[in-house]
């Protein structure tokens, strides 16, 4: 007989809070799996069985398990048994079942897994002798009131076209209790689900067959038919054609009798007319996170530990005593990890390293529980390590990928997956990396885009909001520069005793007002603002010429020209700082239009090339 894969999850908590807190389905999972791999127990290997618990039951992680242990590991021989306990829903639209994971959204049925592309895509693809589902589930949303026949059936969940698919498949089979619903809460006993525990109750002595002390699935569901009411009872579905022994050594058997079904076309089950995501597929408006789950270290096996070690450059074979000392404390550390007890297993490691500090299967442990722990940057020098020793290894690189993305170097993630799929492009999980990978670096740009987009938007927005405050004080600045131009250039001439230089710096700083006014209103909030330098300009051509400034040089017949020259002979003093005046003013009336142009012609090239 070949070996017994299990992958046992459970969840409690639920992002989304349409699934309600559930009491058992962890505890469940846990005491399932620990019965499975204890000597007195099922007897399982500890390292063929799987448990995911709460926030690590993610959609990605569990996709990416269920096809590694399916498509990757299984062998013709073997038994793959996946065990679910947490909500199931229906989708409103069509009817289709899916089991729901810890970042499932009610609304959005792809976030869960669906169990009609899970049939077509791994059961029927999957090479090991049986396939065994066991859900454990809630009942959530009002799909399932409409479509169950009876209070607790479990029947919806499978679906018309999933039951015609196993109909046609051999040992393919679906085993499902209620776990509840809205109008029957979920009972335990002993700090169990009451499924459950009568399940590893039976499973220990009342389900065994007396003559052979073997399990199977037909004597548990009979043993389980007679103690669990209604509610729980489970309800199987698919083809059993040979025994499906769960505990106990495997004895050659007879078929079961069954109803003979048709046959299955060659290239697999039919495919059904709808137009799913698919279990392993990704729509193209979905958007994942980044990937924090680890590829498996050990791809279904205990780890070897490798009878060398190293000192002073030199390897050195190690005792026998110290192989199997080493030995059993990898699987220790294996062990806890299954159990979720990452410091006891890292601490094992450890002490496994201390015999082999360059033994390839303790690093690789090691690295990945440090990742699973969150301790990113201490998980990746452990990788480059073991890469440094062999760099043909495909799953260090994929764990590499995986640590370098949740440090958000995305470019050196995608370079890692790529050299692990160059080593085995075979592997789904690590095409499911570089997916998640890619998702995430395409993510990350749209933030960008989005966060550079929003910036100009605020930008445009508080330019829209600021644009008439601006535009008041660029025509009091204007005023103010004209005003500081005027008086620089008339108090030499009323206040002899007051500097030159007094009256230059005013002017200076005058016709630099109103300089810089005009290109920076005009550069940040276009043309509205050529008005006040122009008005400026305007204002100082007036002065020139009603002033009587010019009339003083083209003139000497008006009125105004007549007064000028009377002033200018009573006081001599004023002919020097007028004709500066005369000047200034002209400055005026040129400068600023001419660099209000300016400033709204690079404005506009600034926003076009932004």
């Amino acid at each position: 007989m070949g070996r017994r894969l299990g992958l046992i999850i459970g969840v409690n908590a639920y992002q989304d809070t349409t699934f309600q807190p559930l009491q058992y389905a962890e505890n469940d999972a846990r005491a399932f799996a620990q019965w499975l791999v204890n000597v007195k127990g099922g007897g399982w290997s500890p390292g063929d069985v799987q448990l995911v618990q709460g926030s690590h039951a993610t959609k990605e992680l569990m996709e990416s398990l269920i096809a590694q242990m399916c498509l990757t590991l299984a062998e013709p021989d073997d038994i793959v048994l996946l065990y679910f306990a947490g909500h199931a829903f229906l989708d409103e639209r069509n009817g289709d079942g899916y089991l729901a994971l810890s970042n499932t959204q009610y609304s959005n049925p792809l976030t869960g897994l669906h169990l009609l592309s899970f049939a077509n895509q791994v059961m029927a693809r999957c090479r090991a002798a049986h396939v065994l589902v066991i859900l454990d589930c809630f009942q959530t949303g009002p799909a399932w009131q409409m479509r169950r026949a009876s209070p607790y059936d479990v029947r919806p969940l499978i679906g018309p076209t999933l039951l015609n698919i196993l109909q046609q498949q051999s040992n393919r089979i679906f085993l499902c209790s209620c776990r509840g619903n809205a109008g029957a809460p979920e009972s335990g006993e002993r700090g169990l689900g009451l499924f459950m525990h009568r399940t590893i109750v039976g499973m220990s002595g009342p389900a065994r067959e007396p003559s052979t002390g073997q399990v199977t699935l037909q004597s548990l569901c009979g043993h389980l038919a007679h103690i669990l009411g209604e509610q729980q009872s489970p309800k199987q579905f698919g083809q059993e054609r040979t025994p499906l022994i769960l505990v106990g050594d495997a004895s050659p058997m007879p078929p079961i009798q069954q109803a003979q079904a048709s046959p299955m076309p060659p290239n697999g089950p039919p495919e059904t007319q709808r137009n799913t995501s698919g279990l392993f597929k990704q729509p193209a408006t979905a958007t994942m996170p980044a990937p924090t789950s680890f590829p498996n270290t050990t791809a279904g096996q205990a780890l070897p530990f490798s009878p060398a070690n190293t000192t002073a450059g030199q390897v050195l074979p190690l005792s026998p005593e110290a192989q199997n000392q080493g030995q059993f404390l990898l699987n220790q550390a294996q062990q806890l990890v299954q159990v979720q007890q990452y410091t006891q297993a890292l601490s094992m490691v450890e002490q496994a390293l201390q015999l082999a500090p360059q033994d390839q299967s303790a690093l690789m442990l090691k690295g990945q529980i440090l990742g699973t722990m969150g301790r990113f940057p201490e998980a990746l020098p452990i990788i480059d390590q073991l890469l440094q020793l062999n760099d043909r290894n495909p799953l260090a690189w994929s764990t590499r990928a995986v640590l370098l993305t949740n440090l958000g170097q995305y470019q050196n993630a995608l370079q890692s997956i790529d050299r692990s799929l160059a080593l085995n492009g075979n592997n789904p999980e690590a095409q499911t990396i570089k997916n998640n990978i890619m998702n995430t670096i395409a993510m990350a740009a749209a933030q960008e885009k989005n966060r550079v987009l929003q910036e100009k938007n605020r930008a445009q927005q508080q330019v829209r909001t600021n644009q008439p405050r601006a535009f008041f004080i660029s025509i009091a600045i204007q005023i103010l520069g004209l005003g500081l131009g005027i008086a620089g250039t008339l108090i030499p001439a009323f206040s002899s005793h007051l500097p030159i230089a007094l009256g230059a710096l005013l002017m200076s700083l005058g016709l630099a007002f109103l300089c810089v006014s005009a290109a920076r209103g005009t550069y940040h909030y276009g043309w509205p603002h050529l008005l006040p330098p122009f008005l400026t300009s305007a204002v100082s051509v007036g002065i020139i010429i009603f002033g009587g400034l010019l009339n003083l040089v083209v003139s000497s017949h008006t009125p105004v020209n007549t007064r000028l020259l009377t002033l200018l002979q009573n006081h001599t003093s004023f002919i020097i700082p007028i004709l500066i005046l005369e000047i200034w003013l002209g400055a005026v009336a040129m400068v600023p239009p001419i660099l209000a142009v300016g400033g709204l012609i690079v404005g506009i090239a600034a926003k076009r090339k932004k």
